[in-house]
């Protein structure tokens, strides 16, 4: 799907053509920035990290999730089946709780997202809104797209849509308003599995997804590379595009699920293929907007994944969970709308 997404906002971005017309001249090229060069061996090698405190420390997505994969062959190999057991009980725990702050967390989100867009709008002048118009609308325009493809996803599937909107709306608007998949996810995974979604499925999907399906990300990734290249007045062959496209595909993969962590992917892609760096300044301006909304597409994205592993497995039950054997033994209560079910009732639906 993101392979989909990233070739949308191509086409999107030479149908509009955002960046022409667009005076790179005033924009300032120091915006804060790294822009790390990328190389396919340089980039497999940054999986293995040194320590996981300091890939967790310096937030770098793939080598905390390879720590992550790496703990859970440990659990499974482990001879002491108790001890085991035990470290998964308190790993579930640890993550209901840091889902809990995180609530905590997003009840201010109004009075932080509020404060952000004044202060580019205080910032940049409320021109920056009139001059970016079109990109704006380029990229809005590409995820819509988008959209329809996912509904075609969920249509194959033959899932009521309707249902699906109803469960994921609130999610989807944290979402939007925070411009953080992370903030949002503790909501995604609880409503997922209110869904039908087996939570084993979803504990497993859409923290996967928020590392290698960031459908949003990567179509406005397309997009603003065609942006910075029409601004820039760069003339690039189709072929070199498409090969672009997939460099910028995989260079998203790992990307913070954070605010304007796409940003430093697009400086590195920018200075990779000979872009110029201060069309990511120009874009800084609105990225506020474009990031809210690029956020959404990478949640709902996640969640149609889930709906759909769960077709893929045959485990999707409308209106509850169903409960095995793998379920009993991991935890020893299952969550449904805050009611705790002692499994040893076994329902079968919720």
């Amino acid at each position: 799907m993101t392979f989909v997404a990233i070739f949308v906002g191509l086409f999107i971005g030479n149908v509009v053509k955002p960046g022409v017309g667009v005076d790179l001249s005033m924009a300032d090229e120091d915006i804060g920035l790294a822009k790390p060069h990328f190389g396919l061996k340089s980039e497999i090698e940054k999986i293995i990290p040194d320590s996981f405190y300091k890939a967790a420390s310096n937030n770098e997505t793939l080598q905390v999730v390879f720590c992550a994969c790496m703990f859970a062959v440990g659990i499974l190999l482990c001879p002491n089946k108790k001890a085991a057991k035990s470290m998964l009980d308190f790993c579930y725990g640890l993550s209901l709780v840091m889902f809990k702050v995180t609530e905590l967390i997003m009840n201010f989100v109004p009075i932080a997202i509020a404060g952000a867009i004044a202060q580019t709008i205080a910032k940049n002048g409320i021109g920056v809104l009139v001059n970016l118009g079109k990109l704006i609308g380029c990229v809005y325009v590409g995820l819509s797209i988008f959209l329809v493809i996912l509904t075609g996803v969920l249509l194959l599937t033959k899932t009521n849509i309707i249902s699906f909107l109803k469960t994921v709306w609130e999610p989807l608007m944290i979402a939007f308003a925070t411009a953080s998949s992370e903030a949002a996810m503790p909501l995604a995974m609880e409503k997922m599995v209110q869904f039908g979604v087996p939570s084993e499925i979803v504990a497993f999907v859409i923290p996967t997804g928020y590392t290698f399906n960031l459908d949003g990300t990567t179509l406005y990734l397309g997009a603003a590379a065609i942006f910075a290249m029409q601004a820039g007045n760069v003339d690039k062959t189709i072929g070199e595009q498409i090969q672009m496209m997939i460099m910028l595909m995989l260079m998203a993969k790992g990307v913070a699920a954070v605010p304007r962590a796409s940003l430093v992917v697009l400086a590195a892609g920018c200075e990779q293929f000979g872009l110029p760096t201060t069309a990511v300044a120009v874009i800084l301006g609105v990225d506020a907007i474009l990031d809210m909304a690029r956020t959404s597409v990478n949640l709902l994205g996640n969640c149609v994944a889930c709906v759909v592993v769960a077709k893929w497995e045959g485990k999707l039950v409308a209106g509850g969970i169903k409960i095995n054997e793998q379920d009993c033994q991991v935890q020893d209560t299952i969550v449904y709308d805050d009611e705790k079910l002692p499994v040893s009732s076994r329902p079968e639906h919720k």
